[in-house]
């Protein structure tokens, strides 16, 4: 849908990037982000703008200047019965952690005004439960050399930035776990059965 620029919209600021809907199709260019009701508006040559609700866009990337890094928002029902989400891209693995924040605005990135979920087994477990339902999990698949990287980086699973860091450990383990499986299971195949491997 295009509609002409409204007067709210206009306050909000432009980004540069690119948006990918549900049906995988992809748009580039401007867009102002309205996370309050996860709306997504381009900014077209003519002066108008065409809108992308949320429940059509998949993703939103873009380039945040303020903080010279790359942004990504994934959008989502936070249940079946919702309408989607905006929620921030923090990392992904094992264990992904998203937020949702109330501003698209870069000086946003560092303070409070944010709420932090984490995604484990596809189910949605808030940052704040980490310790009661998240990190039960985790010890069970890395047991000995996570308590080893708790004790050597003197972290606490009930200090959120802690927990954070303890994610990020055991995604980086489990990539390095993969990657060593993978490497075992083609370590047996035939010199004249490797050519395809490396294609």
């Amino acid at each position: 849908m295009v509609f002409p620029s409204a007067l709210w919209a206009q306050k909000l600021d432009a980004v540069e990037g690119a948006v990918v809907l549900q049906s995988e199709e992809v748009y580039s260019g401007r867009f102002l982000v309205h996370l309050k009701t996860a709306t997504v508006f381009q900014m077209l040559d003519s002066g108008l703008l065409r809108v992308h609700p949320a429940q059509r866009v998949k993703y939103l990337f873009y380039y945040d200047a303020g903080l010279n890094m790359n942004r990504k928002f994934e959008f989502r029902p936070k249940s079946k019965m919702d309408f989607p989400t905006a929620y921030e891209i923090i990392f992904r693995g094992f264990v992904s952690l998203y937020r949702e924040s109330k501003s698209i605005h870069s000086e946003f990135q560092q303070g409070t005004d944010h709420y932090y979920i984490c995604r484990l087994y596809d189910q949605w477990i808030p940052l704040k439960k980490f310790r009661a339902r998240i990190f039960p999990i985790l010890k069970s698949h890395w047991g000995e050399s996570l308590q080893a990287y708790i004790k050597e980086q003197n972290l606490n699973a009930n200090n959120l930035a802690d927990a954070i860091r303890i994610m990020q450990f055991c995604n980086a383990s489990f990539v390095e776990r993969n990657r060593n499986a993978s490497d075992s299971s083609t370590s047996d195949v035939s010199g004249e059965n490797k050519s395809w491997i490396q294609e």
